[in-house]
């Protein structure tokens, strides 16, 4: 998990932008962005399609003439994973950790969240109990 989720501390301006292109301010991100994000929050079409919340399909329904630079964000972001299933669940995850404790929440706080959100393992508390009271006698 580590692995897959190395880069994302490093990237995460562009994490955000790739996100939710409706949150940034359009003098926060790189110059070759810029007239794509003004573009793209001007049109209630393009937003519309952004509502339905699935970001996959939103960045498919984007013009690759007119907006290259978010194609490629986009594409760059979607194959940081096995699957699009995968990076819809960690972009999912993360807007709602985001958005519930945004005020509160460090890049690495957030990072292992969402390490953990995705993953599938289930740990066996029990067992893990069992082997730590051996080493803890009882009085």
């Amino acid at each position: 998990f580590q692995t897959r989720f190395s880069d994302l501390d490093i990237n995460s301006r562009g994490i955000s932008l790739f996100q939710n292109p409706y949150e940034c301010n359009v003098n926060d991100v790189s110059s070759q962005f810029q007239m794509e994000i003004i573009d793209l929050q001007a049109s209630d079409q393009i937003k519309s399609k952004y509502k339905e919340g699935n970001l996959i399909e939103f960045y498919k329904f984007l013009d690759a003439k007119e907006f290259p630079n978010l194609k490629q964000l986009a594409s760059k972001y979607i194959s940081f994973y096995g699957t699009t299933y995968v990076c819809e669940q960690t972009f999912s995850r993360m807007k709602y950790l985001k958005s519930k404790y945004r005020t509160n929440l460090s890049d690495e706080h957030l990072q292992s969240l969402l390490i953990i959100g995705v993953s599938d393992l289930n740990p066996n508390f029990e067992e893990t109990l069992r082997e730590k009271s051996q080493f803890h006698h009882s009085h």
